[in-house]
């Protein structure tokens, strides 16, 4: 592998697909962002959000607590279907915009052996499409355990093992919100954090923006500031834009300052 440093995207499940309505796919801000991704022209890692594709079973089958009874293996069919026909309609629009993505399937690389509490990966794929050229597309997952049988495995845990294992400089989080807030604690009033570092995001108390919560079994906003957190320990700057407004995708992947929280990471310059 070659010594380039590359970048990662999230593309959040919430700006590509509406989170109250199972498989709904909103496709036209998922044009408007591969747009956006082709336009800045460089070599990257994609990962998609499983949004209503994934959350709404996983919750009805009770996929997070591991395997307790046969029904819930009908939840992993399905949702494994329908991931595979989410990844493929990414994919799809992505080449309409002339991007050169390949998929992968999470689960097929990633295993954990809870005696150890080790978790196994098998990157080498994943690394030589990159050197190729490709653009590699991958998404959270139901991955296989040990004694469990089964847990999430979500976008952003795979993005954390991801930029320990490869040369990321920018970590991009296309969300559906403009970024990380903090509540105010005399008026209550949320703000929004334009820029904050590795140490200090550890010490923050980040406010929920959203007032009507859609189903994450990943943990929602508390699981993803986990995950925010040991990944900015490994790259130079975590970028979370608001993926409905495509200028501000375009202005924070080519470095320009735009509205959104810049997070500067422990290897920043």
């Amino acid at each position: 592998m070659n010594n380039n440093q590359y970048d990662i995207i999230k593309i959040g499940g919430a700006v590509i697909t509406d989170k109250y309505n199972y498989r709904k796919m909103n496709l036209e801000n998922l044009h408007k962002i591969g747009e956006a991704i082709s336009n800045w022209g460089r070599q990257c890692i994609i990962i998609h959000g499983a949004g209503s594709f994934g959350h709404i079973v996983a919750d009805e089958h009770s996929i997070t607590s591991g395997f307790n009874k046969s029904s819930q293996l009908e939840g992993i069919i399905q949702i494994r279907l329908d991931m595979q026909d989410l990844t493929k309609k990414v994919v799809e629009v992505l080449r309409e915009n002339k991007l050169p993505v390949v998929s992968f399937q999470t689960s097929s690389i990633v295993y954990i052996n809870e005696d150890n509490d080790e978790t196994s990966y098998f990157f080498n794929p994943i690394k030589k499409s990159v050197d190729l050229g490709l653009i590699p597309v991958l998404s959270g997952d139901i991955i296989f355990k040990e004694k469990e049988g089964f847990s999430i495995f979500s976008g952003d845990s795979l993005i954390n093992l991801l930029v320990q294992n490869f040369n990321i400089k920018n970590v991009f989080f296309i969300s559906n919100i403009d970024g990380l807030y903090v509540k105010d604690s005399i008026t209550q009033d949320k703000k929004l954090i334009e820029k904050t570092n590795y140490k200090q995001l550890q010490t923050l108390e980040i406010a929920d923006f959203l007032d009507k919560k859609p189903v994450d079994v990943t943990g929602a906003m508390k699981g993803k500031i986990r995950d925010i957190i040991s990944i900015s320990k490994f790259v130079e700057r975590v970028k979370i834009i608001n993926g409905f407004f495509p200028e501000r995708i375009i202005k924070a992947l080519n470095g320009e300052k735009t509205i959104g929280t810049v997070i500067d990471g422990e290897k920043s310059t």
